[in-house]
Order: structure tokens, then sequence, then C-alpha cells
């Protein structure tokens, strides 16, 4: 008979989290605010808190609040979040909602961070009622308690290390930082605050392409610079680049909030754009969002969606003829 989810996870913690350290504490993290970037990507919330003292880890945002008032089909006594915090599923993501993102590597869930919490302590608001509940180790610790009012909306969430599990490890706050840095130009507009630090990007990519250029002196002008942000369909996409003639475009590249080392149809699209205004570029960027749910699990190595080599093409052809224009006067050539 196949393990409960809980328990599975606090027997080998390992396959969930990876080596038990403080790596595996910042994905308990990373997995926290990756549910909130995805209410931003879906215009409901503006700003992510994270506070972190040792192994209490507590994430607020001013989002709807959290599904407390669904029931869920299989138990009618208990909400939805009763239900995705001590159930697996088998969708990229519990309610199968997109878009969908990770923070530099795949999902965790929340029935699993619930499994490593020594307890798990949940405030939300939808602005008119305010519930609370406890849970802990994999269970229900504490009934739903709701109380009427006029609230914050948003969901606040603490959650604390289970020992047994984590031993004394807590978050890296340095590796943290550097995390949330970067998530503030993957998601321009959203805003971070981790401790008394404040994290926003208004130019996004563009603005991280510069740490990715090497200034070739002291006194080198600024580099051509192109910035563009779309969405074409059910794909939303970031694009920078930066500099000029080089012998070979140093490309970075993301899907749903993760690295594509190995790149793939999107950075194809990308290049065949840069192409074809005759434009190759020092540095490249480009970050998608998949906003169809078949797609809101994380990406690997590389995507291999040809369709997206197309919707780039098409979709940065007249953004780079004006900029093109813009940068030297001239008709493009062919």
């Amino acid at each position: 008979m196949p393990l409960a989810l809980k328990d599975a996870v606090r027997k080998r913690p390992g396959m969930y989290l990876g080596d038990i350290d403080y790596d595996a504490a910042n994905n308990v993290v990373h997995e926290l605010v990756a549910n909130a970037i995805d209410l931003f990507l879906a215009g409901l919330a503006t700003t992510i808190n994270i506070q972190i003292n040792a192994q209490l880890i507590v994430v607020t945002d001013d989002g709807p609040g959290l599904p407390f008032s669904q029931k869920t089909p299989h138990d009618p006594s208990a909400s939805l979040v009763e239900h995705f915090l001590t159930h697996r599923h088998n969708h990229p993501t519990a309610d199968n909602h997109a878009p969908h993102v990770h923070v530099f590597r795949g999902g965790l869930g929340l029935a699993v961070l619930n499994a490593v919490a020594a307890k798990l302590h949940i405030e939300s608001s939808d602005g008119n009622s305010l519930w609370v509940q406890d849970f802990g180790r994999g269970d229900v610790l504490s009934p739903a308690h709701c109380q009427s009012g006029l609230f914050r909306k948003g969901a606040r969430i603490e959650l604390a290390l289970d020992p047994l599990i984590f031993g004394d490890h807590a978050p890296d706050l340095y590796e943290l930082r550097k995390a949330i840095f970067e998530l503030a130009h993957f998601y321009p507009g959203l805003i971070f605050e981790l401790g008394e630090e404040r994290f926003h990007s208004k130019n996004g990519f563009l603005d991280l392409a510069y740490f990715s250029w090497n200034k070739p002196s002291k006194s080198a002008a600024a580099p051509k610079s192109f910035y563009y942000q779309g969405k074409s369909g059910d794909i939303a996409f970031q694009v920078a680049a930066l500099g000029d003639l080089a012998t070979e475009t140093a490309f970075r590249s993301w899907v749903n909030g993760c690295a594509t080392v190995g790149h793939g149809t999107h950075v194809q699209g990308l290049a065949n754009a840069l192409a074809a205004i005759g434009w190759q570029p020092q540095v490249a960027l480009i970050h998608l969002v998949m906003y169809d749910p078949r797609y809101a699990g994380p990406c690997k190595d590389a995507l291999r969606t040809p369709e997206v080599t197309r919707v780039l093409e098409e979709a940065l052809a007249a953004p780079l003829r004006d900029f093109y224009h813009a940068q030297s006067g001239l008709p493009l050539r062919g």
C-alpha cells in the first residue's frame, strides 16, 4: 500500500526538497513566493512581503485571499484550502490555474510544505471576512475560524520549519536576497519586500541585461539596447538585448520562472527575429510565461514547443523593425 503524501515526504524529504540544507529551506520560501507571483500575473496582487527569523518564514501578499469559502467535492465539510494542504494532485497546480510560475526550479506544492512544517499558520481575507487555520506535519491542526468585518485583503502564511526534517538549517538570507533581486527584474511592477529592503524594477530585463554585459572600457558609451514586453495568445514574454557587433550572442533564457540552460524554441525565435534586422547583440535575455494550463509545470533544460519560434518571430518583428529605424534611420536590408 503506497504511503500517504505526508508520510512519503517526511520519510524521504530529500526526494522533494533536494539535499536538506539551507537550499532546501530556501526552496520552501520559493514555493510560497511563487504562489504569490501567480496572483500578480493574474492582476490580483502588487506586493509580496517576506520575513525570515531563523526557521520561521512569513510570506504575505495583498491578493484576494485563499479559497476558504469554497468546499471540496470530495468532502463538503472541508474547504479547498484544507484539500490543497493535505492532498497530492496530478496537475501542474492544485486547482489547474494558469499562469503558474516557479522560482528557478520545480515547485513543491502546499501539501509538501505542510508535511515539512512544524506548524503552518494561515490568515486569509477577501476584505469582508478573515479566515484563520493551523496545519503542520501534513495534518490539519485546527478547524478554520471565520470572523466577519472589514479587513485588509490578502494572505499571510507563517511557516515554522520542522527541526526533525531540517535540523538547524534555516533559509540563507544571502542566497535568498540574490533570488529576490533577480525576481524583481523577471516581473517588473511587482514589489518584493525582504526584511527591511524593497526590490522593485521598472525596466525589468533591460536592467538585468546590463549585469550580463561586459563593458569594454570605463569610457565606453552606453550600448545599443532593446527592451520589449508583450503577449501573443497564451504566451507572455519579456526580451532585452544589449551591445553590437558580437561574434556570438550570449543568450540567457527562462520559461515560467525556471532557467532553460539548453535554451530551445523560444531562443530560436528571438535569434531569428534579431537576424531579420541584421543585429547580433552581445547579450540577449528572454523569459516566457505560458498561460495555457498544459504548460504550467516547470520547464526543464530546454523548451521544445515548435510554435513558440513562429509566435516570437511574428511578435518581435515590428518592435525590432521600429528599434532599427530609430537607431539608424536606414531601411532594413533585403
